[in-house]
Order: structure tokens, then sequence, then C-alpha cells
């Protein structure tokens, strides 16, 4: 309790966050999941609609409800529950390792991993990572917890593999980025699960199954009923959908560009972060990690072939199990994403993870005790986090000036431009009805749909639903970026340039809107 109020009340010192994607689709999530807003708004929010809105619902009714800090609040109270996890998981992990743990020890690698510098960054954001890294860490908790080798038994052992399968698919569904966690696991399993470790994986990975289809299943079938893609727009060259080009659209900005450089690119955290993140940070967590677990491999390999020590095989390993699921989820991490903060569980669990490998490199326990607490206080000093923006707080986390001239019984409004300026739409009348043309990833695929006009295409549907609309039109978009005239013009709308006015924001550079008028062929 102490920990999670601490991490609450640092997150009511930030500022409060403005972030990109908060602006772009996570406000908008909510209210659109709570008000059946899918089949109402086109809103591409840059084509994010696969993404399960189930956690930006309860962020959503908070911040309707309460002042912004007590949003920030609750947000860094949860995500400060990391450390909870990460504590028990590092008892057991030293408690095997060495025979009993050193809880001081525990404690201060579960705080170095706490004050990472992407659990800092999102400390109370609503980027979400930090908040399902709760469910990597559950899950490992539950797995080692119910699988170690003090406690055997084949049913029991299942259970607890199961349940932690059902646990992270629960929260894979909730954020597919942590789908690398479950190959770790599984593969973990298979070196350090023991006698069962084939009926434990198999285990496991049908729990994590049915976990991601109870939060997730009915999410994506609704997404494949109206656009033939399940997680539009990604992997389209497998689905087809018509509305986009058939391309796999997946973002490999921060991917290696080889698999030699996929082996060593933990490492380039380090040297070069602006290669796995979008913004500047510095933190050393992942990479000491990475380098002591190649260590305590070779070390344990070197001494199993000089028969010093004999693998244990049949007993579940904890050490062993948290070591290689860590680094099999860093390796396919490296591979198929390359983003830094998608392993905020990698990076809280970091400092653990040295300490239980330096106990495995160094025999003398001393020395392995104060060594692993050295590395936890150099990652701490050391920290710099990013700022994904913030701004200074307001009493509501989002408030909108709407004046009463553009105020009707109903309306389209049409979003017009790239900026993100879909957190405005829960603040007008919910008969209003928003279409977005002209944002950054539709505007990437403007020739694909001139060939394809009249193909069904994502331009064909909004085009219709301008032009077959009975009522009051506005056109709305963020001021400093400009209106492009031209791209109304494609839909048959041009602007009254008398009727103008703007909605004031505590979150982004005020908002243009007009009414609109629709112009003859």
């Amino acid at each position: 309790m102490l920990v999670t109020c601490a991490f609450g009340a640092y997150a009511t010192l930030l500022k409060k966050d403005v972030n990109f994607d908060f602006l772009n689709y996570h406000w908008y999530n909510g209210y659109a999941f709570l008000n059946n807003r899918y089949d109402v708004d086109s809103i591409n929010v840059q084509l994010r609609r696969f993404v399960n809105p189930l956690l930006d619902v309860p962020v959503y009714l908070l911040a309707q409800n309460v002042g912004a800090k007590v949003v920030a609040f609750c947000l860094g109270a949860v995500q400060g529950l990391n450390l909870v996890l990460v504590f028990y998981l590092a008892r057991l992990a030293l408690q095997e390792t060495i025979g009993a743990p050193v809880l001081w020890l525990c404690a201060m690698v579960a705080i170095a991993g706490g004050l990472g510098a992407n659990n800092l960054s999102e400390l109370g954001t609503v980027f979400m990572d930090n908040i399902v890294s709760l469910g990597a860490l559950a899950a490992l908790l539950t797995i080692c917890a119910g699988c170690r080798s003090k406690t055997p038994g084949t049913v029991r052992s299942l259970g607890f593999a199961s349940a932690g399968g059902i646990i992270l698919g629960l929260f894979i569904g909730l954020k597919l980025t942590l789908a690398i966690y479950a190959v770790g696991i599984c593969v973990a399993f298979l070196i350090a699960g023991g006698r069962q470790r084939l009926w434990l994986g198999i285990a496991f990975s049908l729990a994590t199954v049915l976990g991601f289809l109870a939060s997730d299943g009915a999410w994506l079938l609704k997404n494949y009923m109206d656009t033939g893609n399940p997680i539009l727009p990604l992997y389209n060259n497998v689905f087809r959908s018509p509305l986009l080009e058939p391309l796999s659209f997946t973002d490999t900005r921060f991917v290696p560009k080889s698999t030699l450089e996929a082996l060593y690119y933990p490492f380039v955290i380090a040297v070069d972060p602006h290669r796995v993140s979008e913004v500047l940070f510095r933190d050393f967590r992942i990479p000491l990690f990475y380098a002591t677990s190649i260590i305590a491999g070779a070390v344990l390999a070197n001494r199993m072939a000089r028969k010093s020590v004999r693998p244990n095989l049949s007993d579940f390993q904890t050490p062993t199990f948290l070591l290689v699921a860590a680094t099999v989820s860093l390796l396919v991490w490296s591979v198929v994403a390359g983003i830094y903060r998608y392993l905020a569980a990698l990076e809280v669990l970091a400092p653990t993870l040295i300490a239980t490998a330096v106990f495995l490199i160094v025999p003398n326990r001393r020395v392995a005790v104060w060594g692993s607490a050295a590395i936890a206080i150099f990652v701490m000093v050391t920290t710099v986090p990013g700022s994904w923006g913030r701004k200074e707080w307001s009493k509501r986390w989002v408030e909108i000036d709407i004046p009463k001239n553009f105020l009707e019984s109903r309306a389209m409004v049409v979003i017009v431009g790239t900026p993100p300026s879909s957190f405005v739409i829960p603040s007008f009348p919910k008969s209003y009805v928003f279409v977005q043309v002209g944002d950054t990833f539709t505007l990437n695929q403007a020739v694909y749909f001139k060939q394809h006009e009249g193909q069904g295409t994502l331009y064909d549907k909004l085009r219709q639903r301008i032009a077959s609309y009975n009522g009051p039109l506005f056109v709305m978009w963020i001021a400093r970026a400009g209106l492009p005239d031209a791209l109304l013009y494609e839909f048959k709308l041009a602007r009254r340039q008398q009727e103008c006015g703007r909605l004031e924001s505590n979150l982004y550079p005020y908002v243009e809107i007009c009414r609109a008028e629709r112009i003859a062929n």
C-alpha cells in the first residue's frame, strides 16, 4: 500500500499527460466504447481502431467524474503495483538461488526496477505499457510460486501454469505488444520446466489463447465483421480488407536491419536510445541484464562441461526459468518490435534478473549480494527518463469550450488534417456525427484510393457517408496545421469563411471550426 501510494503521489507531482496517443485515440476510444460510437462515427484515429478500448474505459469514466490529479494518482498507484510483484518474484528467485532471500536486497532491486526510465516517463499517463506489464509479472509470479521444486505435484503445476497463461492472455488481449512474453515463457518451460516441461508448456499455451480470446475475441470479431481485417491495418496483406492496400503496415522504424543486429540490439538501448524510442532517455537496466544473462549462461555451461555442476532436469528451476523467459522475450522484441516502451515489464524486472544472474556467476554470496546492490544503485543514479508531452494541471483532464453558434440539435463534423483532434469529440452533443479525412495514414494511401475508386476502399466509404448526410455540416482542424482546402474539395465541400470560430482547449493549441457547404461537381 505504501509503495502504490508513493507512486500515485509522485504522479501528481508531474505535469498532466497530453501525449500524442492520448489526443489521437485513447480519450476517444473510452468515450466511443461507452456510447457505441464505432457504428456512428467514421474516425480513423490513424487507423488504430484495432486497439482494444477496454483499458481506456476506466480512465475515461474516472476523468469524467473526478479531478485531473485524482486520475493521475490512481494511474500512478496502479502502475506502482509492478514493484510489489517484482519484490515477490525476487524473493522466489533469490531463495532458490542462495537458499534464503535477502529481503533488503529484494526491496532494493524492486525499487531499482520501478525507477526505470520507461516506468517514470509513463507514470500517470495512458500509454498503458506499465499497466499491462502487471499481467506479465503476475503470470510469472503465479507460475514460479506454483511450479517451483518445493511444491511438487503434476496437477498443481499444470493448474498454476494454466492460471499464468490465462492471466497473460487476458492482458495480451488488452495490448497485443505483451505477446512477446508468451513466447519467452513457452521456451522457458521447455528448458527449465522440470520433468513435466512439455505438458506445462502446452497447458500454458492453451490457457494463454483462452485468456486472449476472452478479453479480445469479441472485439477482433467485430473488427473483422466491419472491415474484413480483425487488426486493421496490420497484416492487410494476409486479410486483404478492401478498405486499404494489401500491405503489412507494421512499424519497422525501430526494428533491427539484420539477424546479427537483432542479437546485439539490446545493447543499442544504452548507446543510441533514439534507435528504440521517439524520445530521448537513458537507462542501463536491460543492457546490463542481457550482458549478465549471457555471462551466467556461459559460466553454467562451463561448469557443466567440467562436471562441477550437474544440471537438475527433474525439477522446475525458478532462476533459470526467469532468465530464459526474459532473454527469449527480449530477443523476440528485437526481431518484431524494437520499441523500448514495449519492454515495460522487463525493465522493472531487470534489476532482479541481474541479481539472479550475479548469484549464479559469483560463488561468494557476500560478494554477490553487495555486487547486486551496487548495480542496483548504479542503474538508479544514471537513469534519465524521457518526456512524452505534459502540460500544467487543470481542474479536469479534458476541458473544451465550444462556441454556442456551433451547437445544433444534430450535425456532421468533418475532421481534416494530420494532427490528432479526436479528443474534442466527447465534448460535442452525442447527436453529432464525426468523419475523419486526410489523416497521415490515409494520405499515404491516396494513390491506392484513386486507383481503386469505386471498389469499396476507405475513401469510398467516407465519400458516401459525407454525401448521404442530410443536415448541418461543419469542418474542423488543428489551427497550427492549417486547413487543406484542396482535400475538402475532393469531398465536394467548402468552408464558409465568415462562419468560423475556435474551440479553446486545455490540452492542445485551439481547434478551428467552420460551417461547411456542399459545392457542385
